[in-house]
């Protein structure tokens, strides 16, 4: 660990398995100088984890694809149980970038990712004013590739797809 800088904890959600606590503890102890970076839909995410990674500064990372419960179950959500599981996620999010903003430190807050698909395009605008509300540290947006003919030149959807990059670059053009 003395010779990286970063240790990045994904492969599915990062605060699942049972030995993602103590390895993340560990590494916060042990190695303060390294930045640890997690991945997560922020479902398990509950106030241990919140403790050690605003004590840790740990740089957080939430794909909740969606601005409210509705559109998550309608979008990225299989079966029956995304309308509970999305204010459980949003909570843990909530409750944490609290304890930063006590803690002085919102400059370590969450960033937030969507994917964009056929059953949410019409939330972007959403999702970027509730990652404002969050204090993201930064939004990335993907195009569900399951829907698009990744090896051709084109979105296999671009009725959806140029509606969302115009105004993406519309936004990017305000922000420059």
């Amino acid at each position: 660990y003395e010779k990286v800088n970063t240790v990045l904890i994904t492969g599915g959600d990062a605060f699942i398995a049972q030995e993602s606590y103590p390895y993340m503890q560990f590494l916060t102890d042990e190695y303060p100088a390294l930045t640890v970076m997690t991945e997560s839909n922020g479902i398990a995410f509950d106030e241990r984890f919140r403790q050690l990674a605003a004590r840790g500064l740990f740089k957080t990372h939430f794909s909740i694809n969606a601005s409210t419960a509705d559109i998550f179950a309608a979008s990225c959500w299989e079966g029956t149980g995304g309308e509970t599981v999305y204010p459980r996620m949003l909570e843990n999010i909530r409750a944490y970038v609290e304890l930063l903003q006590q803690q002085d430190k919102l400059c370590f807050a969450p960033s937030l990712s969507m994917v964009i698909n056929h059953d949410n395009h019409d939330d972007v605008m959403d999702f970027m004013k509730l990652a404002l509300r969050l204090h993201s540290w930064y939004i990335c947006f993907f195009f569900d590739y399951t829907e698009n003919d990744m090896t051709s030149d084109y979105f296999g959807r671009p009725e959806q797809s140029r509606k969302v990059l115009r105004m993406l670059m519309e936004i990017e053009r305000v922000l420059a």
